[in-house]
């Protein structure tokens, strides 16, 4: 990803995609262990916790969508910042549509040039919440 899309950072809401989302969370994973929650008040993203078939039970895995980019990530548990995680079974997520993320693009620095096409709300709200990575804008939980 050269920049970051408009709106990538916001909240998006679909349902006919979240439905999509969810058949694929349920094909590629072997326990869902959360409700699954949308996109709301200072969280750009779906989310849900799973337990993968074929990682250690004891260690689940919560699911991330960026609906805006019909993007897919995954992450330790967390609380407001995400630790980024191989996604489960990327192949079951490609078949449904999505576009699985990869570590080293979550991973990667915000710069100027990334976030250009941003709004500058969206930008503004990086600088606030001192975003520094990729994956910190796509999959963000700001007030």
């Amino acid at each position: 990803m050269s920049t970051l899309p408009h709106g990538s950072t916001l909240p998006h809401i679909d349902p006919a995609l979240a439905k999509r989302w969810r058949s694929a969370v349920h094909a590629a994973t072997a326990e869902i262990l959360s409700p699954f929650k949308e996109p709301g008040t200072g969280r750009n993203h779906y989310r849900v916790t799973v337990r993968v078939s074929d990682a250690d039970p004891s260690v689940p895995t919560v699911l991330l969508l960026n609906a805006a980019l019909s993007l897919v990530a995954a992450s330790a548990p967390f609380e407001l910042q995400p630790r980024f995680v191989e996604v489960p079974a990327p192949d079951v997520f490609e078949h449904h549509g999505f576009t699985v993320a990869t570590l080293a693009d979550l991973n990667k620095p915000l710069t100027t040039d990334l976030i250009s096409t941003l709004s500058p709300a969206e930008r503004k709200d990086l600088t606030y919440h001192q975003a520094s990575q990729t994956g910190e804008a796509l999959f963000n939980w700001f007030d």
